[in-house]
């Protein structure tokens, strides 16, 4: 997760920089910033020149797996749907949350919104594509229900590709040519939402009499705390297969903490607070002492070396079946 959300800021650095001529002439964008707060990282360029903070750019990074914190202001300009929004936010994860005096945004099922609640301006990629750890890739199958009462769904604010499905209401009048939805749309016939699939070339599930059962897949892994499932269901409802796992106590989902009371960060567990750097103080699991050559060492006796190479194959079967991810104290075996 560190290293993902590092690339990411130095691509956006990068980018920033490639300011165009005709805002150089308007604005003396000379000061390329940025600023990491608690679970909130903002990528920017601003005005040095004058007095006043202005933006030619915004982006958001989530550093938060647990939630996707919105401030009201960032340094001195109050953040607005007009400058912050789906357009600006880059690889948000969990729900939202915002203040509850927040004058611009309100938070539907986690998504972020307008304050009316009429346009959708973000959705959580864990919404669309399931609950993941953090070092997992996700981009498979999904399944995501826009709010009924939903009008408008605005650029970028939906982030969903080919093998994910959408399923529009009918209160959708409003739809962005740059929302993000290129898979699959499930919706009224009829709707605005079928005229945006037809115009746009996306693969149109009807809803109603003349529905045919369309299977996706959404998948929420366990963790430490929490349960998983997974299941593959019709956007009508129809459920084809669904099975849920208890959670999985020895599978932390390490990623970047940082301490509330002394300010510093380190890797830990986003979901239960344990903490990497005591993992393996008290574990007698050789994948603490085994060495990770490509090939095992011979140089510690013979009964070193051959439980490193018992443990290595033990190993390479969890790789091939996918079990036994975590230490029993936390630490990743592969």
């Amino acid at each position: 997760m560190k290293k993902m959300i590092s690339a990411l800021l130095a691509l956006l650095l990068l980018a920033l920089t490639a300011v165009p001529a005709a805002a150089e002439e308007e604005l003396d964008y000379n000061e390329t910033e940025y600023q990491i707060a608690d679970s909130y990282c903002f990528v920017y360029i601003r005005d040095s020149a004058s007095q006043a903070t202005r933006f030619s750019m915004l982006y958001y990074i989530s550093a938060d797996d647990l939630e996707s914190y919105i401030p009201k202001t960032l340094l001195d300009v109050e953040l607005t749907p007009e400058i912050f929004n789906g357009d600006n936010i880059s690889r948000v994860v969990p729900p939202f949350r915002i203040d509850a005096d927040n004058a611009y945004y309100s938070v539907r099922d986690g998504a972020l919104y307008t304050k009316d609640g009429k346009t959708l301006l973000c959705v959580p990629h864990a919404h669309i594509y399931g609950r993941h750890a953090p070092d997992e890739s996700f981009w498979s199958s999904g399944m995501y229900t826009i709010p009924d009462g939903t009008q408008e769904i605005a650029a970028c604010s939906v982030i969903a590709d080919a093998g994910a499905c959408v399923i529009i209401p009918d209160s959708v009048t409003r739809i962005s040519p740059k929302c993000g939805i290129t898979g699959s749309i499930a919706a009224s016939p009829g709707s605005a939402a079928q005229a945006f699939a037809r115009e746009h070339g996306n693969e149109f599930i009807p809803l109603g009499e003349t529905h045919t059962h369309t299977y996706f897949r959404l998948v929420h892994d366990a963790n430490c705390t929490q349960g998983g499932s997974v299941t593959v269901q019709c956007p009508c409802g129809e459920t084809a297969y669904a099975q849920t796992t208890a959670p999985e106590p020895d599978a932390h989902w390490i990623g970047v903490c940082r301490d509330a009371q002394t300010g510093t960060v380190e890797r830990c567990c986003i979901v239960c607070g344990f903490k990497e750097s005591t993992a393996g103080q008290s574990c007698t699991c050789a994948c603490h002492t085994i060495s990770r050559t490509v090939l095992p060492t011979a140089n510690k006796g013979f009964a070193v070396t051959l439980r490193n190479l018992v443990f290595r194959l033990r190993l390479f079967v969890w790789r091939l079946t996918g079990t036994h991810q975590y230490c029993a104290c936390g630490a990743r075996h592969y």
